[in-house]
This record gives structure tokens, sequence and C-alpha cells, in this order.
């Protein structure tokens, strides 16, 4: 999904690697999931590209005047999984290692933990209690 966003001090433009959306994933309150991949040696520097964009689509959503809601962001090299939340411009990031036999579980329950939520959202029911109620 390509995004853009002109401020008074910035201008963003850029392209999320996969999104994962519902509806035709042209409206930006329809994003629910941002995902970066990145080689092992380039992983650093999708934190900024990933955040960027999570930070553009969160502002777009307030503009349009949307109810603020969490995004979701997964920023990962195969090995290394970085799982983001951001809400209301604050993030918060839980790391787990793919080669790390306790993180493995946790990895694969939020993975299917972000799916499910897509599944939800992606509903009439569920799109409609996601535009009406907060985080």
């Amino acid at each position: 999904m390509q995004t853009r966003f002109s401020g008074p001090r910035i201008e963003l433009e850029g392209k999320v690697d996969r999104s994962l959306c519902y509806g035709d994933g042209a409206e930006r309150r329809k994003h629910l999931v941002a995902i970066e991949a990145k080689t092992a040696e380039a992983l650093s520097g999708g934190v900024p590209q990933l955040l960027s964009y999570m930070l553009c689509v969160q502002h777009y959503q307030q503009v349009a005047g949307k109810v603020p809601r969490p995004l979701f962001g997964l920023l990962s090299d195969g090995d290394h999984f970085n799982f983001y939340r951001l809400y209301e411009c604050r993030y918060c990031c839980l790391e787990l290692r793919w080669f790390i036999p306790e993180h493995r579980q946790q990895i694969l329950d939020l993975l299917a933990k972000l799916c499910r939520e897509a599944l939800a959202a992606a509903t009439p029911r569920g799109s409609e209690a996601m535009e009406t109620t907060s985080g």
C-alpha cells in the first residue's frame, strides 16, 4: 500500500512491503497490519520506515474523524520478529527470536492473533464494531 504525508515540517512518501487490510484496501481506515520484510543486515533500518508508515495511517484516520484504534506492525527478517503496536502516537515493541525455542510458540500465537483480528474486522459486524469502539 502506497502512502504519502505532507505536513508543515515533514514530507514522507513510501510503500510498506505488505499490508493486511479489509475491504479494497484503498481507504486507510481499513488498514490493520503493516509488515516490513528486511534482510538481517537491514533490519534496524526498517524500524523508522515501519513506524513512519504507521504514523501516516494513524494521521489519515484522525483527519477522517475516525475513532482512534491501535495499529499493528511487524518487522522481520525471518529470524527476528519485532511486533509493534501504535496507539495515539505512542508505540511499544515486542522483540522475539525464532531461534530461541521458547519464543517460537509466542511468535506463532501472535501471528495467529493478528490474522484472527483481521478476519474479525473484515466481517461487516467486526468492521462496524472497530469504527464505533476504541482500542
